[in-house]
């Protein structure tokens, strides 16, 4: 907030003084006056409900389609700003992975898709994409520090998939991840970086490393599901989810980690509901600027619709953190909060509004 001079005392390695920003330079009332009105927001509750009370359920619905909207092209334009620098493969698969991430493990799977491009995955073996995950991300069990003795199942598979990591792990010397920057502690099982690792080799071996020109392609492979729009718009979410909930088999089917207990056989290492936040928050954004940067108007108009109509996702701490200071009464609630669309619209309004304390410009209270 003030300059203290404690900026002169702390300089870098190589001695160069670091730049400080002083706050109090650029507020724009005293700080009194300032924290006399964060006082007043702060004593008026339920700001969003009382003005919600005011609102038909049919005009606070327009609001969220309004808000989950805007999220929705601002992040297609954000998309579109990378595709310079990035094929749309790469941009679905690295959104994919951040994905697969959830809050604690986003950032590493992020790190992981960018060290490891699609090109040198994309059509290989589930076993192969794996061995290289796993070796980049120092998850394998030789990289442990350890010589866990594994029963004969686990064995057969880390036999299969160490000489994989070993053929290319030349290429990487250096900059692998650290081990510790996974997560592991308060996920779920199912979550387990070394599972989703998995569901996603299933994916990758099922496409090239071409352009979308190519059949094979990543993107060519999300193209396919609006091959058949308008004629049968209604499915072609369920198609995209269908590409991400793969049928699967082997030592995944049973294990959550390496050499852990069995658990019942599930065929699927991908779950719907994490399938579908997918669709909403990767593939179609990045359809959507692909089509925009080609001028595929038939296309626009395609995900445009997919995305207002598409099911309503689970909900997450944020959109129950809105939802609940918009609304009293939990069957309102429910009518209202019917779709994806709607979602977005609520994590639109608390990132834009909510979380930097926007209250007087929030898009409910004008």
């Amino acid at each position: 907030m003030w300059d203290d001079s404690i900026s002169l005392l702390i300089r870098k390695q190589n001695g160069e003084r670091i730049p400080t920003l002083v706050l109090y330079d650029y507020l724009d009332s005293p700080i009194g006056k300032l924290w006399k009105a964060i006082e007043n927001d702060e004593q008026e509750p339920d700001l969003c409900r009382k003005k919600a009370e005011r609102m038909t359920l049919e005009a606070i619905g327009t609001v969220l389609d309004r808000a989950g909207m805007d999220r929705f092209l601002q992040r297609t334009q954000a998309l579109e700003g990378c595709l310079g620098e990035k094929n749309e493969d790469q941009l679905l698969y690295e959104g994919m992975m951040e994905a697969l991430g959830y809050s604690k493990n986003k950032e590493p799977f992020l790190e992981l898709a960018r060290k490891v491009s699609l090109k040198l995955l994309a059509g290989q073996s589930p076993e192969k994409i794996q061995a290289i995950l796993y070796g980049v991300s120092s998850l394998m069990p030789s990289q442990n520090g350890e010589s866990p003795k594994f029963d004969e199942e686990t064995q057969e598979y880390v036999n299969k998939i160490e000489p994989l990591w070993e053929a290319i792990s030349s290429r990487f010397k250096g900059k692998q991840m650290l081990r510790e920057q996974w997560e592991f502690s308060g996920i779920r099982p199912d979550n387990f970086p070394i599972r989703r690792i998995a569901g996603v080799s299933y994916i990758l071996c099922n496409c090239g490393a071409g352009d979308e020109e190519r059949s094979s392609s990543l993107l060519a492979m999300f193209l396919s599901a609006f091959s058949e729009y308008p004629k049968k718009a209604g499915e072609v979410s369920r198609k995209l989810r269908d590409m991400l909930v793969l049928r699967v088999s082997g030592y995944w089917a049973r294990h959550y980690t390496f050499g852990g207990e069995q658990h019942r056989k599930t065929p699927f290492l991908i779950g719907q509901d994490r399938a579908a936040d997918m669709v909403i928050n990767v593939i179609l954004p990045v359809v959507l600027a692909y089509a925009h940067q080609r001028k595929r108007e038939k296309l626009q108009q395609a995900v445009m619709a997919e995305y207002a109509n598409h099911r309503k996702l689970q909900d997450n701490k944020i959109t129950r953190y809105v939802a609940s200071g918009i609304f009293s009464d939990k069957k309102e609630r429910q009518s209202v909060i019917n779709s994806a669309m709607r979602q977005q619209g609520l994590i639109h309004l608390y990132k834009n509004f909510c979380f930097v304390r926007n209250c007087r410009n929030c898009l409910l209270r004008k």
